[in-house]
């Protein structure tokens, strides 16, 4: 699967190359944002405060799911189903942080982002990686909210590198 940034969307792809989903933010470095998949469902991203702390994600005026920076730099995903909230943890690992992992509640790693910087555009595209046993847990719409919770690891790191550099 992949992610890859062109004329301001992400696009998600699937192992045979179709499209799963998009991903498009309102403007640069804006956190509002919306995702459509290929079942033609959409998806507004919304700040819940005005610090932009936790982002709502909704289906029709339904909140379905929350993401939110935590104190280690970590970004917490709220999935949100009937009378039931299951949470997952979008955390940097590896040498430089190469890699974006999403766990589950039990630590368990449901799937990898390697990002690829687009010195170009200034975004990165990824490579992801669904560990085997999760495939059916990993929806397209968890696809898309995996990858806006990656893109905000990723562009607080690049504000870090650039805040050090002058």
């Amino acid at each position: 699967m992949k992610i890859t940034y062109i004329n301001d969307e992400f696009i998600a792809t699937n192992a045979q190359g179709n499209v799963i989903g998009k991903l498009v933010y309102e403007k640069w470095a804006s956190r509002k944002a919306h995702a459509t998949t290929h079942y033609a469902e959409f998806f507004d991203f919304t700040p819940k405060s005005f610090w932009f702390g936790q982002i709502s994600v909704r289906q029709n005026s339904n909140e379905v799911a929350t993401v939110k920076m935590n104190w280690k730099g970590n970004v917490l995903i709220d999935i949100k189903n009937k009378n039931d909230v299951t949470r997952f943890t979008v955390k940097t690992v590896g040498i430089f942080n190469k890699y974006v992992v999403v766990q589950d509640s039990f630590n368990n790693e449901l799937m990898a982002f390697r990002a690829d910087s687009q010195w170009k555009t200034g975004h990165h595209n990824y490579d992801i990686t669904i560990n085997l046993g999760f495939e059916n847990l990993v929806t397209d719409i968890f696809v898309l909210i995996a990858t806006y919770a990656v893109n905000n690891i990723m562009n607080l790191q690049k504000a870090a590198m650039a805040a050090g550099a002058s």
